[in-house]
């Protein structure tokens, strides 16, 4: 009797931010994302954390209700901002499902896009 075993080896690429992975309950995302209001243009924005070139994408107006979910795009991924409970999250669209990415930590303090940061997802 001959015996075949199949061994399958999962790899996985740990992306970065700043030359650290980003871990957030046992899962790694590909970024952090910074969260704040750009009130020179009247909106809430995303932007990749550390990205220096900051390139912001606009989620929704200042003030949004984010109780009804808001989709936005960043770095070719999409990602939908919500709260929940008084916390702050994001979800990643994969294959038109939803899928957790992080709950997002309050912060007050302004980063190199001089945009104040009010939340930080990593």
């Amino acid at each position: 009797m001959k015996l075949t075993v199949a061994v399958s080896i999962a790899v996985a690429l740990v992306p970065v931010v700043r030359g650290m992975a980003v871990e957030t309950n046992d899962l790694t995302v590909p970024f952090a994302i910074n969260i704040g209001n750009d009130t020179s243009t009247g909106n809430t924005v995303a932007w990749v954390a550390g990205d220096l070139q900051c390139q912001t994408v606009t989620i929704a107006p200042i003030g949004t209700n984010f109780s009804n979910p808001a989709p936005f795009t960043l770095s070719g991924e999409i990602f939908t901002a919500y709260t929940r409970d008084g916390s702050f999250s994001v979800n990643e669209t994969i294959n038109e499902i939803n899928t957790y990415y992080a709950n997002c930590t309050s912060l007050s303090e302004e980063d190199e896009c001089a945009i104040p940061i009010e939340w930080q997802c990593p």
